[in-house]
């Protein structure tokens, strides 16, 4: 960035409204200063939110969450165009979080003031769907996915228990078992689900749709590994790579169609994508190093050593490159190169599967049931 530098200008790079009696002109704003100013502005606000023409305070929030952010030590670079979700284009914020909470009965987190406030929701009483598992909002859609081989899609992001907002879409050839994943590969404009097996001598349940409407059933490599029990199941993509990782094995595709198992060192625990490629991280600390396998523009995977201490459920943050992660009570993040951490909080019991990733905060949906009146735990 610079001031404006036309001769019109004084000395110091101000602008004057000239003065008639000497004859000295007013300044002259040039197309390479305000294309300037445009695109410093442009680029402030493009790393939270896409431009919208309709909206005047796109600035003014785009500072207020770099501060919250850089408040927390956790700024860095965002790849998604989508990191605010609204809910709906005509509102003037909108700002929409939904996440899901592990227990049944009222699992589902709801808030349209970016975590301030929040209320308790099943999904409506026509859909059957006791326990929500996973949701992902991408290319204007909502996805939930759940039990009985649940999947409800939405358009506006508004209570799940408003039946007309969100109707439920068939799963592939009558699956009925859960699914505990759902994910958006932008790249192969494409939505991957991922279940429990149908049984035990069937491989992980995936299905992909190109519009979270109509879903096909993939095949996955079949393994030693049974997947009639809920595991944790991670998704990740970069590209038109894509990465599933369950109970410590790692599949992986580059359509969305054909798939491969990667055979790692050590098992794999998460997936995500940062600033130098899609990365797997184990389910291991072995003296206080981390092990993570990173994916390189070639194909191939390397093995990264990431000394930081006692860390566990590390999960690469997509947004921001970042490693969040918990340890006994506390969370923690580590930036790129990921050789110290920052712990950021030290509140709750963090436990097995604490931290949930939705499009505009860390969410700490387990192991704070004190909280539970006031709404869970929210880091931006």
């Amino acid at each position: 960035m610079h001031r404006i530098d036309h001769e019109t200008a004084t000395g110091d790079g101000l602008f004057t409204e000239g003065d008639a009696l000497s004859e000295t002109p007013p300044t002259t704003l040039t197309a390479d200063w305000a294309n300037t100013v445009q695109e410093e502005i442009v680029n402030a606000v493009e790393t939270i939110m896409p431009l919208e023409d309709a909206r005047k305070n796109q600035l003014g929030l785009a500072l207020r969450y770099h501060a919250e952010l850089l408040a927390l030590g956790m700024l860095g670079n965002k790849h998604a165009t989508n990191y605010l979700q609204q809910k709906d284009a005509a509102s003037d914020d909108g700002l929409t979080l939904i996440a899901i909470r592990p227990e049944t009965g009222e699992n589902i987190l709801y808030s349209t003031d970016l975590g301030k406030n929040w209320e308790l929701v099943t999904m409506h009483e026509e859909s059957g769907l006791h326990t929500p598992q996973a949701i992902e909002h991408a290319n204007g859609l909502w996805v939930i996915v759940g039990d009985n081989g649940g999947i409800y899609t939405s358009t506006t992001g508004a209570s799940p228990s408003l039946v007309d907002d969100w109707p439920q879409r068939a799963p592939a050839t009558g699956y009925d078992k859960p699914f505990v994943a759902v994910h958006y590969c932008e790249q192969l404009s494409l939505w991957i689900a991922v279940g429990q097996a149908r049984d035990a001598d069937s491989p992980l349940e995936l299905q992909t749709s190109p519009d979270g409407i109509t879903w096909s059933q993939r095949t996955l490599p079949d393994t030693d590994q049974q997947y009639i029990e809920h595991y944790e199941t991670f998704i990740g993509s970069r590209g038109s790579r894509i990465v599933v990782v369950a109970a410590g094995e790692a599949f992986t595709s580059s359509n969305g169609i054909t798939w491969s198992s990667i055979v790692f060192d050590q098992p794999a625990y998460s997936v995500g994508d940062t600033p130098h490629g899609l990365m797997v991280v184990s389910s291991t600390n072995t003296g206080g190093v981390l092990i993570g396998y990173l994916l390189n523009e070639e194909g191939a995977w390397g093995e990264v050593q990431m000394p930081l201490g006692e860390v566990y459920n590390v999960r690469p943050d997509p947004f921001s490159g970042m490693l969040v992660g918990s340890h006994g009570t506390k969370l923690f993040v580590a930036t790129p190169p990921y050789t110290q951490r920052r712990s950021i909080i030290a509140r709750g019991n963090t436990g097995g599967e604490l931290l949930k990733r939705t499009k505009r905060a860390w969410i700490a949906v387990d192991g704070l049931q004190d909280y539970w009146t006031s709404g869970p735990l929210v880091f931006r």
